[in-house]
């Protein structure tokens, strides 16, 4: 897994102290590759679980929790269990991604009233061609909560990169000289 990966690339390099973050992965993904039916706070818990020891470490820095994830449980499973995680040391802050300022504000107001914890991160797409957290207002709210917002896909999956022009439009080819 990525994860895996992700620790023989830290094992590799001692110099470093790198910065860990993970996400939680959609529940039904889990069906898909037949381990299991993942429902409830308990099932979140064991996913953090796993997922610091493939990375190999006692403790996430950052666990994002993804906006696109349907989760089956109680209406505060997944903060309840990202809290249940803090409190035991596995994760150190929790992030959301792709969350609109009102299911942001709402996620961090339950994280502060079931844990006490703030909501350290909003992850979303932001670049030169896509303005649109600026203009509704999301970057606004991060600040206001003390959120620290993160951009994601900055050169808007290379249009804003300079490789795209007018006479190029695929961005593979100019002349005999092929793009990495």
């Amino acid at each position: 897994s990525a994860e895996q990966i992700l620790c023989q690339c830290m094992d590799t390099n001692t110099d470093a102290s790198p910065i860990v973050a993970s996400t939680l992965s959609n529940p039904w993904k889990s069906i898909k590759l037949g381990t299991g039916f993942r429902v409830g706070q308990s099932s979140i818990l064991k996913a953090i679980e796993a997922s610091a020891e493939r990375l190999g470490t006692g403790a996430i820095d950052l666990y994002q929790i993804p906006g696109n994830m349907f989760y089956i449980g109680t209406p505060n499973c997944v903060v309840k269990a990202v809290c249940a995680a803090m409190d035991q040391g596995l994760i150190n802050n929790v992030g959301v991604s792709n969350f609109g300022k009102n299911r942001m504000r709402s996620f961090a107001k339950k994280l502060d009233k079931i844990g006490g914890y703030p909501l350290t991160s909003n992850q979303f797409e932001f670049s030169l061609i896509n303005r649109k957290a600026y203009k509704s207002g999301l970057i606004a709210a991060c600040k206001s909560l003390g959120v620290i917002p993160i951009a994601r896909d900055p050169l808007g999956g290379g249009l804003a990169s300079g490789v795209y022009t007018s006479s190029n439009p695929t961005g593979g080819q100019t002349g005999s000289q092929p793009f990495d």
